[in-house]
């Protein structure tokens, strides 16, 4: 993923106007019992994932990094989990800097889009409560096409 498309995974992560909660479309669609997992099972798993894990994974990563920082002196784990961590920043990095007119590899544009993706939603939550302007939604300006002669 390129450092020009942060912005639009930004924009993705960010909730509509008055879905804070992300399910709250749920009651005005009157399908409110949808996130039952006593009533729909597995589909009820893979709604409340989509809609509330991918707020709160990387979220939980901040406390997480935190966390590997004070054990790392003293737990040979948290050093290595560390050591993967910041490994894994520096490949997401290089893939930020891969030159747009060259394929990246799939590896690398994996792990590219995953760290991209995750630091897309802490910083759109970041927006959220610190700015609080973006009610609005907006499309995605785009350059205008230029039509051939």
């Amino acid at each position: 993923m390129r450092w020009a498309e942060a912005h639009l995974c930004v924009r993705v992560g960010e909730p509509e106007a008055g879905q804070h909660a992300s399910l709250d479309r749920f009651h005005v669609l009157g399908v409110a019992h949808m996130p039952d997992p006593m009533r729909y099972g597995a589909f009820s798993w893979r709604l409340i994932s989509h809609k509330v894990c991918r707020w709160l994974v990387p979220l939980a990563g901040v406390p997480a990094l935190i966390g590997l920082l004070f054990l790392a002196p003293t737990h040979l784990w948290a050093r290595l989990a560390l050591i993967a961590v910041v490994a894994l920043g520096g490949v997401a990095a290089f893939g930020a800097l891969w030159p747009p007119s060259r394929p990246m590899p799939r590896l690398l544009s994996f792990i590219s889009f995953g760290v991209a993706a995750n630091v897309a939603v802490i910083h759109a939550v970041c927006r959220l409560v610190y700015a609080g302007d973006d009610k609005i939604w907006e499309p995605t300006r785009r350059e205008a096409i230029v039509a051939a002669p």
